[in-house]
């Protein structure tokens, strides 16, 4: 992979709306995303795999690692705007706002965005650094990822093995095999930092507390009816406003967000068990299985059975 080539993104600052180099619009103010965790762990290891990047510029509490696979574009982290293609492994620092874009003239037909990415919380190491001091070097290199950080060379090479393998490993051994492959950057040295030293992202707290609530609930009732003036109160807000903060906010409605919840429950289950679809789809809190497999098809791509039976070959 050849050096990625990296501007200050214009769009970071002002109150304006802007635009990077592919005619994309670039909003100053990132949207806040709450990070699903698994229960019983501390990582979020993630296969990312669609027609193209389709997240928006956003930022999460959580630091963030990322391998892209497949596909180019344009690299937005904080102030920096660069160019990425396959083999791209950029290591974020908590709430620094980021994006990968793709465009059209990059993008080959029948190609596809897939990255592994890993979400991953730090505060704890500030306590544990003291007893158990092997991991500074591990605590520098994330403080040095404040400004995000792009690896190249051997380093790279190494890292993205360990990388590919992460979704394989399951418990103490992926933990484990993380943190390896994170101490292995830091032992390397170099990563080039992407974003400047004085960029200091605007970040509304309110909103982040009011999206983990929204969220919270969600993930705790989707099963079952989900009354949007309950979500209403739990924000404060009147039911009408709410919509508006949380599109505003979120980038999307509440209705997709709920959508989004339930399809990815419904996969899980249409990959670690035996229920047929209309049970499934009943389940994860869907109405109708018309319903269900329309909003399925939608999210996936491929309708439930595909995509059970794709995920069920050897």
């Amino acid at each position: 992979m050849t050096r990625s080539s990296h501007t200050r993104n214009p769009a970071i600052g002002g109150g304006r709306r802007s635009g990077d180099a592919s005619g994309a619009p670039c909003s100053a103010s990132a949207r806040f995303e709450d990070v699903p965790t698994a229960v019983n762990s501390s990582l979020g290891v993630f296969r990312y795999d669609r027609p193209s990047f389709e997240r928006g510029w956003h930022y999460h509490p959580e630091a963030e690692l990322t391998l892209i696979l497949e596909s180019s574009g344009r690299r937005l982290v904080g102030d920096h705007l660069g160019t990425f293609e396959a083999g791209d492994l950029v290591l974020l620092g908590p709430n620094l706002p980021h994006t990968w874009r793709n465009e059209a003239v990059l993008l080959p037909r029948g190609r596809r965005a897939r990255s592994i990415y890993v979400h991953f919380r730090t505060a704890w190491l500030d306590e544990t650094t003291v007893v158990l001091p092997e991991l500074h070097e591990i605590r520098r290199l994330l403080t040095r990822a404040a400004r995000g950080l792009c690896f190249a060379g051997s380093a790279r090479d190494c890292a993205a093995r360990e990388l590919k393998r992460l979704p394989e490993l399951a418990g103490l051994r992926r933990v484990l095999g993380f943190w390896e492959l994170l101490q292995g950057l830091a032992e390397a040295g170099g990563g080039e930092p992407l974003s400047s030293a004085g960029f200091a992202p605007v970040l509304d707290e309110l909103a982040c507390a009011r999206i983990r609530k929204i969220h919270r609930h969600v993930y705790e009732h989707f099963r079952s009816g989900i009354v949007h003036q309950d979500l209403a109160r739990l924000a404060g807000l009147s039911p009408a406003a709410l919509s508006k903060f949380f599109r505003r906010t979120t980038g999307r409605t509440l209705t997709e967000f709920i959508n989004e919840v339930r399809v990815g429950a419904a996969a899980r289950r249409l990959i670690d068990t035996t229920e047929n679809v209309s049970e499934i789809a009943y389940a994860s809190g869907f109405e109708s299985l018309a319903n269900f497999n329309s909003t399925f098809r939608h999210l996936k791509q491929m309708n439930p059975s595909r995509f059970r039976e794709l995920h069920r070959k050897p």
